[in-house]
């Protein structure tokens, strides 16, 4: 079950044991991560995870 951290910015943060997700709640992009910082999903454009 997702846990909920906080929503700041229009950026909703969800966590569990093993990843966390940003999620920008007016477009529905996301990046969840695991927790030793490997990109496990991300439907954001290639510029943007680029500059990440």
């Amino acid at each position: 079950m997702r846990k909920e951290f906080c929503e700041k910015d229009g950026i909703l943060i969800t966590y569990t044991n093993d990843n966390v997700c940003f999620e920008d709640t007016k477009t529905a992009e996301s990046i969840l991560l695991s927790n030793d910082g490997k990109i496990l999903h991300s439907n954001f454009d290639d510029k943007k995870i680029s500059s990440i």
